[in-house]
């Protein structure tokens, strides 16, 4: 019960925010554009949602996408797997030439995606997280969504981009900062972005959710690398 009603909240915001982006101020030349991957990727996305849900609920053969008990793992888990590798690769680059909390920031996260990319391929979450430990992993995820939620929120409130904007200089904000505007300026980031913050606060969503998060994550690394790349800053080790 207590999912459903998270679901639904997060739902809610994040339609709101949808709506936000697409029909902002001082946006009109991209309205079209945003609507369309609203459109476009919206529905694939919960069909894909809807299947997973199913697959979770009811006996469906769709154990080579998803993965089950007698399955090791499904196409779903491939794909987050090589996403994961992929984030990694990219957190470690940045955290080689970043500064100060950030490289360190990154460089654990870029650890953390190897080695959850290694317990994806061997199917070892089942064993690092227990069912007496689903709870409070249903509850991270939870957390997460609700964080990508607010960073969404952010990234269509003027004065929130504004202040953002002034504090980006300061450790960690600068990624922050980042981030805000990568859900600006990418068509589909802010889809990919809400689906995920949504899809992560029911457990029926659990392998498709893992999905989203790091398809999500994936993305805004890889353009966070072409940012360093464009202003100059060649990912080498820093002095």
């Amino acid at each position: 019960m207590v999912q459903i009603v998270l679901i639904g909240v997060a739902a809610l915001m994040a339609l709101v925010i949808a709506l936000a982006h697409i029909f902002a101020e001082g946006a009109k030349g991209q309205l079209r554009a945003r609507l369309m991957a609203f459109l476009v990727l919206g529905p694939i996305i919960a069909v894909l949602a809807a299947a997973s849900m199913l697959h979770d609920h009811v006996p469906l053969e769709l154990s080579w996408v998803f993965g089950s008990d007698t399955v090791s793992m499904g196409l779903v888990g491939i794909v987050t797997a090589l996403c994961l590798l992929v984030a990694a690769f990219d957190a470690l680059l940045i955290s080689r030439v970043d500064t100060a909390l950030s490289r360190y920031a990154f460089m654990v996260l870029g650890v953390g995606c190897f080695v959850l990319a290694g317990a994806e391929l061997h199917r070892l979450d089942q064993l690092m997280f227990g069912l007496s430990s689903l709870q409070s992993l249903n509850l991270v995820y939870s957390a997460i969504g609700f964080a990508l939620i607010a960073l969404s929120a952010v990234s269509v409130l003027a004065p929130a981009r504004k202040w953002l904007e002034r504090q980006r200089g300061q450790l960690i904000l600068r990624d922050i900062h980042a981030f805000i505007s990568w859900l600006q300026t990418s068509r589909c980031a802010l889809v990919f972005t809400l689906a995920t913050a949504v899809l992560l606060q029911h457990e029926s969503f659990e392998e498709y959710s893992e999905l989203m998060l790091a398809m999500t994550l994936m993305m805004f690394l890889v353009a966070y690398v072409r940012e360093w790349n464009a202003r100059g800053l060649p990912l080498s080790p820093a002095e």
